[in-house]
């Protein structure tokens, strides 16, 4: 759910872009309520109240599915963003340092990320090690902070056909909107 307070002209503009676009092509999975979460959204990262067009493109590129427009809705980062890149097991926490004037390019920079509850950190809920199998078992959730790098090195990112972001020339997955660091000390 977005968390949008809009004003009665915007209110009134959402519901006729509802309107407009439930005359003009029908989605049977895109029900009025997805419609203007899906408007809402799309208001919340551009600061603009969409065209009728802007949001059968939106629902169109998905397929129809309210899930995946929602997805590219709300997937458009802008300078500042967190963001984290998935490798494998592990995910390192990034800040977008650019976006490329069509959107369907980022530039990441990592953060640096200090792990609060390692194995001797006397935290309560400091991870635990056991000896034993390919190289033992950690156990607990890990708590890192997070503050920016300005020497960190930096990645480009693309938007793909599917909605997903990855890393350009490979299949790690990119996600927008939040920094998380894991490091798998299981493998």
């Amino acid at each position: 759910m977005t968390t949008t307070t809009l004003t009665d002209t915007q209110n009134e503009r959402v519901d006729e872009l509802c309107e407009d676009y439930l005359l003009r092509w029908t989605y049977p999975s895109i029900a009025t309520a997805s419609l203007r979460e899906i408007i809402v959204a799309t208001m919340e990262r551009h600061g603009r109240t969409p065209s009728v067009l802007d949001v059968r493109n939106i629902v169109c590129d998905c397929g129809g599915s309210f899930t995946k427009a929602m997805r590219l809705a709300r997937n458009k980062p802008a300078v500042g963003d967190g963001a984290t890149i998935h490798h494998y097991s592990d995910s390192t926490p990034q800040t977008v340092i650019a976006v490329s004037a069509n959107g369907k390019t980022i530039t990441l920079q990592r953060d640096k990320a200090t792990l609060l509850n390692g194995f001797n950190s006397g935290e309560p809920d400091a991870l635990t090690f056991t000896p034993g199998g390919f190289f033992g078992h950690t156990e607990g959730v890990q708590r890192y902070s997070y503050e920016r790098d300005l020497d960190g090195p930096t990645t480009k990112a693309t938007l793909r056909k599917d909605g997903t972001w990855r890393v350009s020339r490979s299949t790690e997955r990119v996600t927008i909107g939040a920094r998380h660091k894991y490091y798998d000390y299981n493998f």
